[in-house]
């Protein structure tokens, strides 16, 4: 209190003391919780005596935020192609986006040719820096371009970018990948836009029977492929050998060639 006379005392009924800010982690998980603890409580009365108060701790829960970028659930089957979007609740006011996605390099990769794409909630004029040298991750920088004011994304929620990866080869059926992203993003002022993470996971299918040459279709090309493996000229290996293996007997014969002929006539 003031040095008065008397010495004030607070109003009488009940209503908040002091208010408290924080601010919380950016990789805070939803659903996460943190026990508000209330210690060395003490309280006196205009005569210094004691003022009997009993402390009602709290909780603080972390609930979703108001934006959210996410990664799907994917899968896809060894030696395949698959496309990863990353999804954004709403664009609007965002003018630059920073994303890093993490991934499991022993299971996946970046594809080489244009493995990054910006996608429909980013205007035509953003521009797109994607860096895929660092094994496990993918960075992705979408800018505005110079120009008064500055633009933004499109409001409403929407693709921001996809990255296509290859599967490894021999990715084992049912492994799992976990996709993971933090984010930043800037309005207009260069002034930080909350947005909270939600995480996907990619998971390997089970061998195709019949993609032979194991790039995720099966064509024509697969059937040169095991008449190489059936003459000898370029023998199978691998998860390869399964694939060509078309009426699960454990052996590659003339057989499996014939079914994955009819297969591809849609005789089967």
């Amino acid at each position: 209190p003031p040095l008065t006379q008397p010495i004030p005392s607070f109003r009488s009924g009940s209503g908040s003391v002091v208010n408290l800010t924080f601010q919380a982690a950016t990789d805070s998980p939803v659903g996460a919780t943190s026990a508000l603890v209330i210690s060395k409580l003490s309280a006196a009365d205009a005569a210094s005596g004691a003022v009997s108060i009993v402390a009602q701790n709290g909780t603080l829960s972390f609930g979703p935020p108001g934006r959210v970028i996410s990664l799907p659930s994917v899968e896809g089957a060894p030696g395949a192609t698959v496309s990863v979007p990353i999804y954004l609740s709403e664009g609007a006011r965002i003018s630059a986006l920073q994303t890093i996605i993490r991934y499991d390099p022993d299971l996946l990769a970046p594809v080489s040719n244009n493995p990054v794409t910006l996608g429909a909630l980013v205007p035509p004029r953003f521009s797109l820096v994607a860096n895929t040298t660092v094994r496990g991750q993918v960075t992705l920088v979408i800018a505005p371009p110079i120009s008064s004011p500055l633009p933004t994304f499109f409001s409403g929620g929407g693709t921001v970018a996809t990255i296509s990866f290859r599967v490894a080869t021999e990715a084992g059926e049912g492994a799992i990948s976990d996709l993971s992203l933090t984010s930043s993003a800037s309005d207009s002022q260069g002034n930080a836009i909350a947005i909270g993470a939600q995480n996907g996971v990619f998971t390997v299918l089970s061998v195709r029977r019949g993609d032979v040459n194991r790039d995720g279709t099966i064509n024509s090309q697969d059937i040169v492929r095991l008449i190489l493996h059936l003459s000898g000229q370029q023998p199978l290996t691998g998860q390869a050998l399964t694939s060509a293996d078309m009426n699960d007997d454990g052996q590659i014969t003339p057989q499996d060639l014939v079914l994955l002929i009819r297969l591809l006539a849609g005789i089967q």
